[in-house]
């Protein structure tokens, strides 16, 4: 996504976003833009604000090694008609992956909520 939609998401979520080429997250902070480890104004180059390379905290996949481990079961490799190895079940394993990092994002509420 570009900064446009990336701030606007981070503003109505109040998450944090960041450009994959700087690896450094960014928060909306008093109305400004704030790096996440040390609250300072963040200060964005030409090259970040051109990037298409921006993420949110809502597109990160949590999972753990047994959870890709399972999720790996689903590739499998075959031939294709030149002899080429392929690998099938992409679909599969990107979808186990992308629910347990739904179930291990899910917050459990704290009793009395």
């Amino acid at each position: 996504m570009n900064i446009i939609e990336a701030v606007t998401t981070a503003s109505t979520r109040q998450i944090g976003i960041m450009n994959l080429e700087r690896n450094e997250w960014i928060i909306i902070s008093g109305g400004a833009l704030r790096w996440k480890n040390n609250r300072q104004p963040a200060s964005l180059s030409p090259k970040d604000i051109m990037s298409q390379k921006w993420i949110t905290e809502d597109d990160l996949i949590t999972v753990s090694k047994l959870q890709i481990d399972e999720a790996l079961s689903f590739l499998q490799p075959t031939k294709n008609e030149q002899g080429e190895l392929d690998i099938v079940g992409y679909e599969h394993f990107m979808e186990s992956i992308m629910r347990a990092s739904h179930t291990n994002k899910s917050r459990v509420p704290e009793p009395g909520e």
